[in-house]
């Protein structure tokens, strides 16, 4: 490796010779178009086939001229194709060289891997990080494939990331508050399987857990979260927190995909989650979010806590259509299949730019005025579809029960436009926390 800029990053070495001892991080090139890279000092005459020394690095641009030059030897291909084949190369290629520049923006790059690497265990290089990390060295974590029986605190963490290559697990079975990964503060996390869940034994603990008074980014892109008995991950806010989930998928064998309450103090501004293009996997018994507002209640007062979490979700869907909104007040409990829109005065609020047609109770449903879609009547014959300003249209529509296909129930239901929400209710009790299909008209009064 070479130190470059007050950071140490990958030295290119050429194709690779087996003659020649090797220094940790140096990449070289296999002669046909796979790039490795040396995970520890590397002695003359290992071959790159030794995953104790070598990983796999990538493609180089010299397998890429290659490839190209292959093909345009390929006499049964027309033009066109060739074309899309060339141009799907060098996407490969700029993914490469995007992914280059990300690594090479750290000081410090830890590995951990099975064999081979500086660190076996993840909470290892997790504890030599903060001895790295600065603002001005920023320090990166990457973990090689493989299962790890594991459980990292960090629940104060400023410039440290965490990225996966291929496919990585983090398991632990330790009960709440700890999980596979225990976080507050500012982390970037890519590409981790987080389970808390012990075979033939119900786990009472998330699969990562967001919680503490440090302010910061927590950011989890394609990552996927799995647990027994509780949410898959439970998120606690504070000042200046905002937690944000791309692409990431929940499932919970009998509880909810996620658990997020806002912060329990007076005049706790700029907390924010954000959802995009997540997938929610629950049993029947759990909702894929759960929202409470805890403020109130923890503080022990009412009326007077103000600590507003805004969430914004994008393109989520769920295997149930059951989101829910819970405030307590001096004990008295108030829930809503649906999270409030902003401007309705609840401490926890929707952005009126979500869009979740899969999950209404997380889709403000922007200027839409005619939707259909499968939602559910509760205990007590009630669904509410959030909608901005839904008092000010006359609402009418077709309901049919057990989907789209199922026998007309209109006759049962009437239809209330409250000021953030379409409330249907049935008076037909065999009908009662049960699938339903919507097909709404709003018409401005």
């Amino acid at each position: 490796m070479q130190y470059i800029g007050a950071r140490y990053v990958p030295k290119f070495m050429g194709t690779y010779d087996p003659t020649q001892a090797y220094e940790n991080m140096c990449v070289v090139d296999n002669g046909l178009g796979t790039s490795y890279i040396s995970v520890k000092p590397t002695p003359a005459g290992t071959p790159l086939t030794d995953t104790d020394f070598w990983a796999v690095y990538g493609a180089s641009s010299g397998a890429i001229i290659n490839l190209q030059n292959q093909i345009g030897d390929l006499t049964d291909l027309d033009t066109t194709d060739k074309d899309n084949l060339v141009d799907a190369i060098n996407e490969n290629v700029s993914d490469i060289q995007a992914l280059t520049t990300i690594v090479n923006s750290y000081s410090h790059i830890l590995t951990v891997g099975k064999n081979g690497a500086m660190y076996t265990k993840p909470s290892d290089a997790y504890t030599a990080a903060r001895s790295q990390a600065t603002s001005d060295a920023h320090v990166l974590i990457l973990i090689y494939g493989g299962e790890y029986e594991d459980q990292i605190t960090a629940i104060d963490t400023h410039y440290i990331d965490i990225i996966g290559i291929g496919n990585v697990i983090i398991r632990d079975h330790q009960e709440y508050p700890y999980s596979p990964l225990y976080v507050g503060g500012d982390m970037y996390i890519e590409n981790i399987y987080f389970i808390a869940d012990d075979p033939g034994t119900p786990n009472t603990t998330y699969a990562v857990h967001v919680e503490g008074p440090e302010a910061g980014r927590l950011e989890f892109v394609n990552c996927r979260f799995l647990t027994s008995d509780a949410a898959a991950v439970g998120s606690g806010f504070c000042q200046d927190r905002t937690v944000e989930f791309d692409n990431c998928r929940f499932s919970s064998s009998y509880s909810k995909g996620l658990y997020v309450h806002n912060y329990g103090l007076e005049n706790t501004t700029n907390q924010m989650l954000i959802m995009k293009d997540c997938i929610f996997e629950n049993a029947t018994l759990g909702q894929p979010v759960f929202a409470a507002e805890d403020a109130r209640y923890r503080a022990g007062t009412e009326g007077t806590v103000t600590s507003i979490l805004d969430i914004l979700a994008i393109n989520c869907v769920g295997s149930r259509n059951a989101v829910e909104y819970q405030q307590v007040v001096s004990g008295v409990t108030t829930s809503l299949p649906y999270i409030p829109l902003q401007g309705a005065g609840y401490q926890i609020a929707l952005s009126t730019w979500a869009d979740c047609p899969n999950l209404f109770g997380l889709s403000a449903i922007k200027q839409k005025r005619r939707f259909k879609s499968n939602t559910w009547f509760d205990a007590s014959g009630i669904t509410y579809i959030p909608f901005p300003d839904a008092d000010k249209y006359t609402v009418t529509g077709t309901v049919k029960f057990a989907g789209d296909t199922g026998p007309n129930i209109t006759s049962t239901c009437t239809f209330i436009a409250q000021e953030g929400a379409i409330k249907i209710q049935t008076n037909d009790s065999q009908y009662y926390a049960n699938i339903i299909w919507v097909d709404l008209t709003l018409t401005t009064k």
